[in-house]
């Protein structure tokens, strides 16, 4: 029997591994047998993880159990702490400040508004976004791209769409870290998790399919 690649799975009566979907990791990767558990709490696991802590939450935002992305907290709340894996974390904002967006650590002075592209934990810092990461108008924290999307660049206000024949999970940000489609299924423009397996009777022996027109007809007696 083969092993499975750190991060992926094999199911029975397939030749092809497949990655690990979001907000759960492949723990015994490596081995013949892999199980497949929820991410920590306190953590969130982006797709492909081998580790039950793949990132860890960061301070304005909390990551229950199985998260394939953290969630920030509301408006007029904040949460300066790192780990957090409830709501409950969130603390309501202090008089005579503001929490005017998702996901702050701080609160900050009242009428102040960060520019788009970076973020402003508080009034005194102008940070630019990460690859991976969008901040629109006035964010406090950088926000992670959902599955599907990615931001090649730094300082970005919004997200593209994954390129066909990838998949991008949460937080995709340079094309090392876009996935090339499996054998066996097709990645249309957006794509994430795994793909769209070829139809019955069809078979994709190569990666980085695109369309389910990229899937080969199966020879007689197969």
């Amino acid at each position: 029997m083969r092993k499975c690649t750190p991060g992926y799975y094999c199911p029975e009566g397939t030749p092809f591994e497949v990655p690990c979907p979001p907000g759960y990791a492949c723990v015994n990767a490596g081995t013949i047998q892999t199980t497949i558990a929820q991410c920590t709490a306190g953590y969130f696991c982006t797709g492909g993880s081998s580790s039950l802590t793949q990132n860890q939450c960061q301070p304005g935002y909390y990551c229950p159990l199985g998260s394939p992305a953290p969630i920030p907290c509301d408006i007029n709340y904040y949460n300066p702490t790192t780990g957090s894996s409830v709501s409950t974390d969130c603390i309501a904002c202090p008089a005579g400040k503001t929490c005017y967006s998702r996901g702050m650590a701080t609160p900050v002075e009242a009428n102040f508004v960060c520019a788009a592209g970076f973020y402003c934990p508080s009034a005194t810092q102008k940070i630019p976004c990460d690859k991976g990461y969008y901040c629109p108008t006035g964010s406090a924290a950088q926000i992670i791209c959902p599955n599907g999307y990615w931001t090649a660049t730094t300082t970005r206000a919004s997200c593209d769409k994954c390129p066909a024949g990838y998949y991008c999970g949460v937080g995709t940000g340079v094309p090392d870290q876009a996935i090339p489609c499996p054998e066996g299924m097709y990645c249309p423009q957006k794509s994430y998790g795994t793909g769209t397996n070829c139809p019955v009777g069809t078979y994709m022996p190569y990666k980085g399919a695109t369309m389910v027109s990229d899937c080969l007809p199966c020879v007689e007696g197969y």
